[in-house]
């Protein structure tokens, strides 16, 4: 381990393990300005540490034996990365104060840790270590706090000789105690702050920190979901009673269904159709052989503008006189102004959610219930399954009354079963025996997915041997792979 900085005081040692009755973890630890081989360093420069019921501290001038710590983590607010439950003595956070037992001044210096480690059991069990960190450089309350004449004054070579330990040195690790209980307060006091992200809280502080906010979670939302909302929670709640904030609620309750385009919040005035409505033409076509009742109207844009046809079109004199029938001192008579009221009375404060069939039918209940919780009270709301596909002239409202599906990806063509130039392929040659001739060769590129290169995290010391293992890899769909490349990159 690098400190970063010449002659560092290397503090404390903590451990994640689990250490059964008669087992034991023994860590050794060398420290100096070079980095060495662990062969290179003389043995009387280890200075031993150990963890465990099995070593009992005994009198004056024994080896540091590590204590057992309540919390999960000495990282504030963390919660441990040992996955077995915590058991006093036994499984935990383990801590030591680094020394050099046996020396006058016991504390241990040197840019660079060296670290040794051995388990030990007595055969039908063994110790498990999941973690361990060291801290350096010493954050000296002695030095901090205390006037000089408590300073240590006893240096090289006098300082690495055998012998009871100095004065100040006692001082030192004493005054030690006392600090490893402050300084985790006050890490944790100085990061107060993570219990209350969503990004960092614990798991199971999420449902109290939605009370903040006066929310409850959905039965069926994940860990990533809770997070989303909390994290979302100001914009929600700036928003809420818009068609925005409708969206992003549903958005984030279906983790990307609105972004994804398998649920559209439509508001139903975008469903006016001016042109049957206006000129009272009937446009029913449930008697029409070919769409039976599927075509409401092919004349209106639907949206804000509600132009009628091509806007593009030449006789612009015509379009002006239709939309002038829109005007508001337009004369007109009572049954007239009814007939009107009515159309935009039908459709106003209304608002419809297309939920189309990629949505689990179990999530239909949760999205009525973010509607009504989302919906301001004057507006009326329904949800519709929608499982239409793309009808050009019938239902062709991309986004609103239907939707555009992934394009499928090429498929080995099928005897009897697949037409030749339409979606399927014929993935190689004709062979009399693939294993032979070989199934890779003279296959056409296809366009779809690419071939997925995976490979597993290695983390090594310095000039250890590694293995590059590829083979969680995945081919092209009806290829497969045949050799790996590898690139070393600086």
């Amino acid at each position: 381990m690098d400190a970063g900085e010449a002659d560092a005081t290397w503090h404390r040692l903590y451990l994640e393990a689990a250490i059964p009755r008669g087992c034991g973890i023994r860590v050794w630890l060398a420290a100096g300005n070079e980095r060495l081989d662990h062969d290179g360093i003389a043995p009387d420069s280890w200075f031993e540490h150990r963890f465990g019921e099995r070593f009992q501290q005994g009198g004056r001038g024994d080896l540091p034996v590590a204590v057992w710590g309540s919390q999960a983590s000495e990282l504030p607010h963390h919660p441990g990365l040992m996955p077995c439950e915590r058991q006093v003595n036994r499984a935990g956070l383990f801590s030591v104060l680094i020394q050099r037992a046996g020396r006058k001044v016991r504390s241990l210096r040197g840019r660079y840790l060296h670290v040794r480690v051995e388990l030990t059991g007595p055969g039908n069990a063994t110790p498990e270590l999941f973690a361990l960190r060291a801290y350096g450089s010493r954050f000296s309350y002695v030095e901090h706090y205390l006037p000089r004449l408590y300073w240590e004054t006893t240096f090289k070579p006098e300082a690495d000789a055998p012998g009871p330990a100095t004065q100040a040195d006692f001082l030192e690790r004493f005054i030690g105690n006392v600090e490893g209980v402050m300084t985790s307060l006050e890490d944790r006091i100085a990061y107060s702050d993570l219990v209350t992200r969503p990004e960092t809280v614990p798991a199971e502080a999420l449902e109290w920190l939605a009370d903040w906010v006066g929310f409850q979670f959905e039965a069926g939302w994940s860990e990533s979901q809770r997070r989303l909302f909390l994290s979302r929670a100001l914009e929600l709640y700036q928003w809420h009673g818009t068609v925005r904030g409708l969206s992003l609620a549903l958005d984030i309750a279906t983790d990307g269904g609105v972004s994804r385009g398998e649920i559209v919040v439509l508001e139903d005035y975008r469903l006016r159709r001016t042109f049957a409505t206006v000129l009272g033409a009937d446009l029913d076509d449930e008697d029409d052989p070919l769409t039976l009742g599927g075509m409401e109207s092919g004349n209106a844009f639907v949206g804000d503008t509600l132009f009628i046809g091509d806007k593009d079109q030449e006789d612009e004199a015509l379009q002006r006189e239709f939309l002038a029938l829109f005007s508001d001192d337009l004369q007109i008579d009572p049954e007239e102004q009814g007939a009107i009221d009515a159309f935009f009375e039908r459709l106003a404060y209304r608002v419809t959610l297309l939920v189309h069939q990629s949505v689990e039918p179990q999530d239909l209940g949760m999205i009525e219930r973010i509607a009504e919780r989302e919906v301001p009270a004057h507006v009326l709301w329904r949800v519709l399954p929608s499982t239409t596909p793309l009808l050009v002239g019938i239902s062709s409202l991309v986004g609103v009354d239907t939707y555009l599906s992934r394009k499928p990806s090429p498929r080995p063509a099928r005897v009897n079963r697949s037409a030749v130039g339409r979606g399927d392929y014929v993935m190689g040659p004709a062979v009399l025996d693939p294993r032979l001739e070989g199934m890779g060769s003279g296959r056409p590129d296809l366009p779809g997915r690419k071939p997925v290169a995976r490979a597993e995290d290695v983390v090594a010391a310095y000039e250890e041997d590694i293995t590059l293992d590829g083979s969680a890899s995945e081919a092209a769909p009806g290829r497969t792979l045949t050799s790996y490349r590898w690139r070393f990159i600086e």
